[in-house]
């Protein structure tokens, strides 16, 4: 289990008369904090990877000689961070980073006529590609912290970012 501390900055203005010099201590019995106040704190309860594909073709050299064969990308195809639950992607995303993957991205593409792969092949040969996107689930809750330095009620989360491409063949 990960845990992320983010720290907002909250003004809290107090005013107070003191009458004469008396000056009255806190009474001993006072909670301490539990938090920073305006702090958030983000808890990863899981994460796993797994692949998306963007498309599928076969490789084939229809000629006399080895020959290159390549696969450019025919439309573009893209692939979106995202969050399900109360806590948007933007609050999360950056602790996404730092306690699960430093390769999250908001989003990943394959442009259209980008190439995909280029692969030798003896005549007569076929080869079978699959390309996408590389992704990381993960779920986990949020807290924030209250002006009275204690954590309020766990939102949990849950979502998806792409962390790279992928070719195989």
């Amino acid at each position: 289990m990960k845990t992320t501390m983010t720290r907002t900055a909250v003004l809290i203005s107090t005013a107070g008369l003191i009458a004469g010099s008396a000056v009255f201590a806190a009474p001993a019995s006072a909670a301490a904090t539990e938090c920073e106040p305006g702090s958030t704190a983000t808890i990863f309860t899981g994460s796993a990877a797994s692949r998306e594909a963007a498309g599928t073709a076969t490789l084939t050299n229809s000629s006399t000689v080895t020959v290159p064969v390549g696969l450019t990308s025919e439309r573009s195809v893209t692939s979106q961070a995202s969050a399900k639950g109360p806590v948007p992607l933007s609050a999360i995303l950056p602790a996404v980073r730092t306690d699960v993957s430093a390769l999250a991205f908001e989003t990943a593409s394959w442009r259209a006529g980008q190439s995909i792969i280029q692969v030798t092949l003896p005549p007569g040969q076929s080869h079978h590609v699959t390309y996408g996107f590389n992704l990381m689930s993960f779920s986990g809750s949020q807290q924030e912290c209250g002006l009275d330095g204690r954590f309020g009620p766990e939102t949990d989360f849950s979502g998806t970012v792409p962390t790279g491409t992928y070719v195989d063949y």
